[in-house]
């Protein structure tokens, strides 16, 4: 690396440090990181990943060609995170015979099955880190109930209910909170049809859990606005941990896969973090232009 790169590398981490707050200095901030040499030590990918967190902080107070700039530099950042950052395989670390919580759970060729039966549980025996993208590929095979993905957020766990009210819609389990009307946030823009194949992709951040279904954005709430909770027939025993769920339905897993932002996360029976870490970025759900 060429010592005018690595200085300007060195000063860029001494001001990230700083965690500025003023809209203004997060976009100076992230063009700074973007503008960054190809040969900056770091790689490319990762300093438009950076570039991205500081856009995002920024965004809500930019307007115009500025604004339409940063979001289109956070979509590359996200295509760059797709390509050059990797995820973890949960579904592969699954072993039904020890994480099975309650119901009838086995893996197969094609993946994660689960036979209809009453609140059926799965613990998946990892601790995500605060921040993260959790995605999920599924298909609900016979009944008319709910197939659950069980996340946490800022030390609380809730239930991404896919097929809501007899395939109203979907929802977030809640327990209470100041804009509660009862005990979920209901998002009844479609329900769903057996045999099909979803994916949902849940992407939790300390003030903001963004959820989006093949593609298309569903849920945007703020965590810190509820208290957020499992109901207690789907009551995981480590409050710790992510899991998936159904009720009343059968349902097959295809895959699930995390992508860690803030950090390395856990898996319970393994005494060293994991390594697949990147940097923090905005999920993928893109504020309106």
């Amino acid at each position: 690396m060429e010592r005018g790169a690595e200085a300007t590398l060195r000063s860029l981490v001494a001001h990230d440090l700083q965690n500025p707050l003023d809209s203004a200095q997060c976009a100076a901030l992230a063009d700074a990181w973007w503008g960054l040499p190809d040969k900056n030590g770091i790689g490319k990918p990762l300093a438009q990943i950076r570039a991205a967190h500081w856009y995002g902080l920024a965004v809500g107070q930019l307007i115009g060609l500025r604004r339409a700039e940063a979001i289109h530099r956070i979509d590359q950042a996200d295509e760059a995170v797709a390509t050059e950052i990797p995820g973890i395989d949960l579904l592969a670390r699954i072993d039904p015979k020890s994480d099975t919580v309650t119901g009838s759970w086995m893996m197969t060729e094609d993946g994660l099955v689960v036979r209809p039966g009453f609140y059926s549980r799965l613990q998946i025996p990892y601790h995500p880190p605060e921040e993260y993208d959790l995605h999920v590929a599924f298909a609900r095979i016979s009944g008319n109930w709910v197939v659950d993905e069980f996340c946490t957020v800022n030390e609380m766990q809730f239930a991404w209910e896919a097929g809501y009210e007899h395939d109203t819609g979907f929802a977030v389990a809640l327990a209470d909170g100041p804009h509660v009307a009862n005990r979920h946030l209901i998002y009844p823009d479609a329900g769903l049809v057996n045999g099909r194949k979803y994916t949902t992709v849940i992407s939790v951040r300390k003030h903001r859990v963004l959820i989006s279904v093949d593609g298309k954005a569903i849920a945007d709430f703020d965590p810190n606005d509820y208290h957020l909770a499992l109901d207690t027939p789907f009551a995981l025993p480590d409050p710790r941990s992510l899991g998936v769920a159904n009720h009343q339905t059968g349902a097959v897993f295809f895959g699930i896969d995390l992508f860690e932002v803030s950090g390395p996360g856990q898996f319970v029976d393994d005494s060293a973090p994991l390594s697949a870490t990147r940097p923090t970025t905005l999920p993928t759900t893109r504020p309106a232009s």
